[in-house]
């Protein structure tokens, strides 16, 4: 019976993570609109940290040019790329490159619990066959 306690105190974990994240993500761009942007640029910050540098318009018709807040890790851009751009309305400078994985972080997250527990159903079923 320890076994599904500890399956769950491991969901609670990743939910709780989750949470952080998105309000972190949240307090990154306060009250955010979107705009389509262009990588212009990449700072580097060490040899293997790359900020992709990206300009937009706001809703004003305002350039903006500003280095992504986190680096570029998870998808790779070329300079010339076309990227949503998610940016506070409060402050413009304050916009991060919206991709898959930031507009739709719950949903993923989501299906990673939905694997552990598919994983987990078919894990319990095999011990009770044998």
């Amino acid at each position: 019976m320890q076994q599904p306690i500890g399956f769950l105190a491991l969901a609670a974990c990743f939910i709780l993570a989750g949470a952080l994240l998105d309000g972190g993500y949240q307090r990154s761009t306060p009250d955010s609109l979107q705009a389509q942007g262009t990588i212009v640029d990449f700072e580097r910050g060490h040899s293997r940290q790359v900020y992709p540098v990206f300009e937009f318009k706001d809703a004003d018709g305002m350039p903006h040019r500003v280095v992504n807040l986190t680096q570029q890790a998870i998808v790779r851009f070329s300079r010339g790329d076309s990227v949503p751009i998610a940016y506070s309305r409060i402050d413009p400078e304050r916009a991060r490159i919206d991709t898959l994985w930031f507009s739709h972080r719950w949903v993923i997250g989501g299906l990673v619990v939905a694997v552990a527990l598919v994983i987990r159903a078919l894990a319990g079923a095999n011990l009770k066959r044998n």
